[in-house]
């Protein structure tokens, strides 16, 4: 389903269309032709461009109630509850050297990554609790099952459903960073298969925001402040 046109765009286009269609008759004219069966012909040729820049209109752009509108509306509408969803959703990954503050937002992830001391934690592997990590991003998994969701956002979210979930003998290695979302007061902690560094994760959230914001810029004229960062409402 292609971009809708701006409204500007299309009166120009309509215009230069129309101009179009009024002088070509005097470019092919015969120079037996007289000039007012040629200037008749001219405004026929604009009336029937008229007509199909009229029903182009009604059938393709202002269909308030056609297919392709709810279907544009539905799909919206479940993007928008997943943007509700994350807003608000907070990480806590325990580094070397204390814990970080991780929001969803990208200002947020792009703050953390540069900050000095992420390079100590950027590569470890991540780690976290399987029944404080389900908690975490349970509906979330629930919205990506919905047939309404965009399939280039579904993606995008893939990475956090993990095909397993692998027991690990030293959780306070060196090697891991452990991820806590505060769901749930004890955690056994668990490697998760496949396994996926610190910086990976934070960017799979960031390319997950942009899929986001990028769907809604092509397909909604909603002016929306993606501010990840704010609690739900």
């Amino acid at each position: 389903m292609a971009k809708k046109v701006k409204k500007k765009e299309l009166i120009g286009l309509s215009i230069i269309l129309c101009l179009i269609s009024f002088v070509i008759p005097f470019f092919i004219r015969e120079s037996e032709d007289k000039l007012l069966d040629v200037f008749s012909v001219s405004l026929g040729f604009v009336s029937t461009t008229a007509t199909l820049i009229t029903l182009y209109i009604a059938f393709k752009l202002y269909d308030r109630f056609g297919i392709d509108t709810i279907f544009i509306q539905r799909r919206t509408d479940k993007v928008l509850e997943l943007v509700d969803l994350l807003k608000g959703k907070y990480m806590y990954p325990i580094g070397e050297i204390g814990e970080y503050n991780l929001g969803t937002n990208r200002d947020k992830i792009i703050g953390i990554k540069e900050l000095p001391f992420y390079k100590l934690d950027k590569n470890k592997l991540v780690l976290v609790s399987v029944e404080d990590y389900n908690k975490a991003w349970l509906k979330i998994f629930e919205i990506k099952r919905s047939y309404w969701l965009p399939k280039k956002i579904k993606k995008k979210i893939e990475f956090l459903e993990f095909k397993m979930f692998l027991k690990t003998e030293n959780s306070l290695s060196k090697e891991f960073i452990r991820i806590n979302f505060n769901e749930v007061d004890e955690k056994i902690w668990s490697e998760t298969y496949p396994k996926m560094t610190f910086d990976e994760f934070l960017s799979n959230i960031d390319d997950l925001v942009k899929s986001i914001e990028k769907w809604l810029k092509k397909y909604s004229n909603i002016k929306l402040d993606l501010n990840l960062a704010e609690g739900q409402k």
